[in-house]
């Protein structure tokens, strides 16, 4: 008698038990949800801040000590090997895209390679940039930085950014070539960029240390081309 009086007493307390632990679980699943992924909540970093300042800053010829392989298939395919600012800058655009947009890599390396094409073709034709040096510097820089600080941006912004940076990569290509023939030079240093594009999308899934490694790389390549006479 005292045992039914004693389950009759709190009939309920079983059952509020379990509600409770079955809203908390609820709560706990829809915060869950809502949360979004840790990678788009990254704050975007600064490494887009030091552009700025290169743009007013002395050019430092930094597409400058090339050797002449002439306007043939085979020098526009050495070409970007021979010279490390592009072929630094060729290979941070995959290894960034890799890094900052796993599911959409794609997007960077051929914005770059589309907008090149025309900036060389621009520069073939003899058109004038009188920022071309201080961009592919300030490319250097910025993905460095890129690279160096984890910075990821909107999608649509660094693909703006890195069309930019291409143009001027692609007219100082081009202007090399004023008044020749360069499609084969062009498909050459296509394929050539392709490549290098290619090799960072790979690095970028092989971890994050390499990314900063490469990032603090080139912004000592920046440096020395700045400190250079």
């Amino acid at each position: 008698m005292k045992l039914r009086q004693m389950k009759s007493a709190h009939p309920e307390e079983p059952v509020s038990l379990s509600n409770r632990r079955l809203e908390g679980s609820f709560e706990t699943g829809l915060r869950l949800r809502s949360a979004p992924p840790q990678d788009e909540r990254r704050p975007v970093r600064a490494g887009w801040l030091a552009l700025p300042f290169l743009l007013v800053a002395t050019p430092a010829l930094a597409h400058a000590g090339h050797p002449d392989y002439g306007a043939s298939f085979l020098g526009g395919l050495l070409h970007p090997l021979t010279g490390l600012d592009h072929l630094m800058t060729m290979l941070m655009v995959g290894l960034w895209s890799g890094i900052a947009f796993p599911r959409r890599w794609w997007v960077c390396p051929a914005a770059f390679m589309v907008f090149m094409l025309g900036g060389f073709a621009y520069g073939a034709a003899g058109g004038a940039m009188p920022l071309a040096e201080a961009l592919i510097l300030a490319s250097l820089v910025g993905l460095g930085f890129a690279l160096l600080l984890d910075a990821r941006p909107a999608l649509s912004l660094s693909a703006g950014v890195v069309a930019l940076f291409a143009v001027a990569h692609g007219f100082a290509h081009g202007h090399e070539l004023a008044g020749h023939d360069g499609t084969g030079f062009a498909a050459g240093f296509l394929i050539a960029t392709a490549a290098l594009h290619a090799a960072g999308v790979w690095l970028a899934f092989r971890g994050r240390r390499i990314g900063q490694a490469t990032g603090a790389a080139a912004a000592l390549l920046a440096l020395a081309l700045v400190m250079s006479p």
